[in-house]
């Protein structure tokens, strides 16, 4: 049974980072207009996934010995994050000024 909670940590690291980073890329191509339902819908599942690796990143540092793939996701989404927090903060303040 461990092995089992062990392996899900393992492999959804590596499912989740790669899914991350070819959504990523996939998002910066011009291929889809910023308004459309499917770019804003892609934009919600890599915010997820996202916020996903960042977690399970920090759960594979803690449960494995070989650290290096879990710290390079670690950082790569907590990139991510950090581009999601100011994104959030400009909409925030973009929409009190378009109030007042």
């Amino acid at each position: 049974m461990e092995k089992d909670r062990v392996g899900f940590v393992w492999r959804w690291l590596r499912i989740s980072f790669w899914a991350m980073i070819i959504l990523w890329a996939f998002l910066l191509l011009p291929l889809l207009s910023n308004e459309s339902l499917v770019y804003i819908l892609l934009s919600y599942i890599l915010a997820i996934l996202i916020i996903f690796t960042f977690v399970v990143s920090i759960i594979h540092l803690v449960k494995y010995n070989k650290k290096t793939f879990a710290i390079i996701a670690l950082v790569i989404s907590s990139i991510g994050l950090l581009i999601l927090l100011i994104g959030f903060i400009i909409g925030i303040i973009s929409v009190l000024a378009s109030v007042g």
